[in-house]
């Protein structure tokens, strides 16, 4: 974690737009690379010349402005910027509404972190086909609540199935 930035810019005047979007993540990598001095190329862990992944976590009051900003897991476009000789790969943009002193809840945070490792969200786009419902709003990928499901551990290989003998 490496804290927050207040950008120079105001949010009325921040474009809505992927590269509006990467100037203002730029700006603040930039400020933590070089004022900071933090070594952003120890996150390429697979040598690809890429940060593997990052998290964008922006606050402020909600309203009309926020609108454009929802929470997702996308890449980053601009190839032309390097910071400590990586490339930026993909990254999760999240809002987060945290008054002084209040709770802060990672959950949108956990559900971009899933796709980033590969994982589906598991709601329901269309209710007139399949069941309706997506798994009931009782996992991370489909209703951002309790925890990720035993299914997606086993993908991530989080965990190792048992078989259990029943009894006679």
């Amino acid at each position: 974690t490496l804290g927050w930035y207040s950008t120079t810019t105001a949010r009325t005047s921040i474009s809505s737009t992927t590269a509006g979007r990467e100037q203002l993540i730029e700006e603040a990598i930039t400020y933590f690379d070089t004022v900071q001095g933090h070594d952003f190329s120890q996150y390429d862990n697979n040598g690809d010349g890429a940060i593997d992944y990052f998290a964008v976590i922006w606050t402020g009051p909600a309203g009309a402005w926020a609108s454009f900003w929802w929470g997702y897991m996308t890449g980053f476009v601009d190839t032309a910027y390097t910071v400590d000789g990586k490339t930026l790969g993909t990254y999760s943009w999240q809002w987060e509404s945290n008054p002084v002193g209040g709770v802060f809840w990672p959950r949108v945070l956990i559900h971009e972190t899933g796709h980033a490792l590969g994982l589906p969200d598991y709601y329901d786009y269309d209710d007139s086909v399949g069941p309706r419902g997506g798994v009931g709003g009782l996992d991370m990928m489909d209703a951002n609540l309790g925890d990720h499901n035993a299914f997606s551990k086993f993908m991530l290989d989080w965990l190792s199935p048992v078989n259990v003998a029943g009894g006679s």
